[in-house]
């Protein structure tokens, strides 16, 4: 079925409209345990998760949204979604066909959904999510990301690799278990009874990422998650995370996404954020 909010994204909040016909962006929250039935969107879209999480289920698969994930869906395309228990907090580009051809963006891109977790085309979709957040956000930046997003090599965009062996998602789980600190490679390849080699060569061709970028990903995930929902002081955070001072956890986190944690945790102050929507990614 049609998602029966799409028309008027009713509980949504909005963004400032690019300003480009048939792109919209505009931010989304989910309440706890929130179930979304299989449903499609009459346009394309690139969603991606800024905290909290969710299962997602499309293309035939079932997949783990972590924050820091990122993912395109054709209009059309049939999914569903199972929020976890803190919900989640997102936001979407959503673009029509005659803006896709416009860019140029070749069919078989246009037609292929994807998923990624991490790497360049997360940080520049939360980037993108902050300078919209702060008013900074133009139709020129939405079109570069999007142009970028579709036609980026699946490598390139670290894609998540459609299959894997079962030892694989051991070693995701115990690196999403417990990011911080990290494991040792040698205790992630005795979890999954493999040579440390052939552990992180089958991990970057499954996820696209090192084991490294990955904890990393799920480590500063974490961090934007607790400046959004939580009451730690920063300094609190840096610790929690494993960091050894509060200054180097500002480094890493203005490093990955542009603004220090305490910017970052002010853009959780906007307009209806309060609101949970019904729409779906």
């Amino acid at each position: 079925m049609v998602c029966p909010h799409c028309a008027d994204h009713r509980g949504a909040t909005h963004l400032p409209d690019p300003g480009v016909p048939g792109i919209h962006v505009d931010e989304v929250l989910f309440a706890p345990a929130e179930r979304l039935e299989r449903h499609h969107h009459d346009l394309a879209r690139i969603c991606v998760v800024v905290s909290g999480g969710f299962a997602e289920v499309s293309d035939g698969r079932t997949r783990a949204a972590i924050p820091g994930t990122v993912y395109y869906l054709p209009a059309g395309a049939t999914h569903a979604q199972t929020l976890g228990a803190i919900g989640a907090r997102g936001f979407r580009v959503k673009m029509s066909l005659n803006d896709l051809a416009d860019l140029a963006i070749d069919t078989p891109a246009v037609e292929r959904p994807w998923f990624t977790i991490g790497g360049p085309t997360a940080w520049n979709a939360l980037r993108l999510w902050r300078d919209f957040q702060l008013h900074d956000g133009d139709q020129l930046a939405a079109d570069e990301f999007i142009l970028r997003c579709l036609t980026t090599s699946r490598r390139d965009r670290h894609e998540v690799a459609p299959r894997g062996p079962a030892w694989l998602w051991r070693v995701r789980d115990r690196l999403l278990a417990s990011p911080f600190p990290a494991p040792r490679l040698a205790e992630l390849a005795a979890l999954a009874d493999v040579h440390p080699m052939h552990l992180t060569r089958t991990f970057r061709n499954k996820f696209g990422i090192s084991v490294g970028e990955f904890s990393q990903t799920v480590r500063l995930a974490r961090a934007c998650e607790l400046l959004v929902v939580s009451h730690l002081t920063i300094c609190q955070i840096s610790l929690a995370l494993g960091y050894s001072d509060q200054a180097h956890f500002t480094r890493h986190f203005r490093a990955r996404l542009g603004v220090p944690p305490a910017i970052y945790r002010g853009l959780r102050i906007h307009r209806g954020s309060q609101m949970a929507v019904r729409d779906g990614f």
